[in-house]
């Protein structure tokens, strides 16, 4: 076969699983490395927060360094949260899913079977067992008892198989 008559297959899923980065803050402006993204939104994210909740560490005396811990925790809180990934997904992803399925199946407690839910059955009340036999010649003889597979009757007239 010649090169030209070979057929080229392209396997995009490498490029396609390549991690999103920034790598311009500004029109013509780059850094000197790129950001992951996720690890980007995830700092901006937990500074935001952590900013918000700035005023207690002014309560404990921290007025004056108050931008140094929230730096610090929101970058640290960046770093565990792209490490970890339960079950091989995002940590948000997982905590909305189990969040999700707790809500769902533990406190409405629902039940499912084959992916669909079902409705809770009403209370099922067992009645008490019936012994069916069959008379020959003057003997009864139980239902258990040999192999005839003939149909008899029971006390209400209905007609049951005998195995």
């Amino acid at each position: 076969m010649n090169r030209e008559e070979m057929r080229v297959v392209f396997n995009y899923r490498k490029i396609f699983r390549e991690e999103k980065v920034i790598r311009e803050y500004a029109e013509g402006k780059s850094l000197p490395f790129p950001i992951p993204l996720m690890l980007a939104l995830n700092f901006v994210g937990a500074l935001i927060i952590s900013a918000l909740f700035s005023q207690l560490l002014q309560l404990f005396g921290l007025a004056d360094w108050w931008l140094v811990p929230c730096i610090f925790i929101s970058l640290m809180y960046a770093f565990l949260v792209a490490k970890i990934k339960p079950d091989g997904k995002n940590l948000y992803v997982y905590l909305f899913d189990y969040i999700r399925f707790y809500y769902r199946y533990k406190i409405k407690r629902i039940k499912i079977a084959n992916d669909k839910a079902i409705k809770q059955a009403e209370i099922v009340i067992f009645t008490n067992t019936e012994r069916v036999s069959t008379t020959y010649g003057g003997k009864i003889k139980d239902s258990g008892q040999g192999n005839q597979r003939q149909f008899t009757t029971n006390k209400q007239g209905r007609r049951v198989g005998v195995l």
